[in-house]
């Protein structure tokens, strides 16, 4: 594979292929994935249905990410210190705490 520029091998059977170009290589790969190894190709296919489903019914029935507290103020932890002087920690417990209340607040106890 002497002047070929990409070099790929096939991690089923160690055939290795050549190409000028990327998608030329890619494409060569594929052809060869989905005519000997067809099998592992639609059992990949299938493993990754599986496992967005199983994502899908953990986000519905856990608490959805947008609420969870490990996600709140990440990129923005450095503005937040700056602009209230105090430390991220403080702001997110205030913030959460607010949240918490405001959601709360309606309900009486009976």
């Amino acid at each position: 594979m002497k002047g070929l520029l990409y070099h790929a091998r096939c991690k089923a059977c160690g055939k290795t292929f050549g190409a000028n170009t990327r998608s030329e290589l890619l494409s060569k790969l594929r052809k060869h994935l989905w005519r000997f190894h067809r099998a592992m190709m639609i059992s990949k296919i299938k493993a990754g249905q599986r496992k967005a489903k199983r994502k899908k019914e953990l986000r519905i029935e856990g608490n959805p990410s947008w609420f969870d507290p490990s996600f709140i103020g990440f990129a923005e932890r450095p503005l937040i210190e700056k602009v209230t002087g105090q430390p991220y920690e403080a702001v997110k417990s205030k913030v959460l705490d607010f949240m918490v209340s405001m959601i709360l607040g309606g309900i009486k106890k009976p």
